[in-house]
């Protein structure tokens, strides 16, 4: 009897303690809709490599005040999407993508990127942001040749390349572009943010 009462005791404090963590902490699922698998990542916390999850994501929750910020690679590393509120279906370009997440609450604002190009022109669709003096040899198989548009920070320079590992020609950009243009829409497979 006392070796049932402990397992029930333990298995009860498992739930609650997952109860607990799930209140402020992003939630990804496995399924559409918030169904399936979970995984938390602890308010102001991340996970640098999903393990069993990894490539599994399809809808999140995110609690109010908070902004979770998915990744195409482990340890942060590809293309990355952020999102604030519950969000049913992570939408076909990144259902089972993921491979890396952070979850930064309580924020007023984040701070800038110094360089983020955008699918769409106009600084529309999905955004692949670039921290001042990042370099990205490959911006990965979702974001290769995909890139129309970009806003650049005060001080800082986007340099885009036509192939992976800074090759090609380039084009290099000190302010905002609504659009790159007929010759370099959808032809960006690297770029570097410098900044001051």
């Amino acid at each position: 009897m006392k070796t049932v009462f402990a397992a029930f005791a333990l298995l009860l404090s498992l739930f609650t303690a997952g109860a607990a963590q799930g209140a402020d902490a992003c939630v990804l699922f496995e399924h559409a809709g918030f169904g399936g698998r979970t995984l938390f990542v602890p308010p102001n916390g991340s996970v640098a490599r999903f393990g069993p999850f990894n490539d599994r994501l399809s809808s999140v929750q995110v609690p109010p005040g908070c902004r979770l910020t998915i990744h195409e690679h482990v340890d942060f590393g590809g293309a990355s999407l952020s999102l604030s509120g519950d969000v049913g279906f992570v939408g076909e370009t990144w259902n089972d993508e993921a491979s890396s997440a952070s979850c930064a609450c309580r924020f007023v604002q984040q701070q800038p990127r110094g360089c983020t190009m955008y699918r769409d022109a106009g600084f529309r669709g999905r955004a692949y942001e670039l921290a001042p003096g990042e370099r990205v040899p490959f911006v990965g198989r979702n974001w290769n040749d995909q890139a129309s548009s970009a806003r650049v920070e005060p001080g800082c320079r986007l340099t885009v390349f036509e192939h992976a590992d800074f090759q090609g020609a380039s084009l290099s950009l000190r302010r905002d572009a609504e659009y790159f243009g007929h010759d370099w829409n959808d032809q960006v497979s690297s770029a570097m943010c410098s900044c001051r």
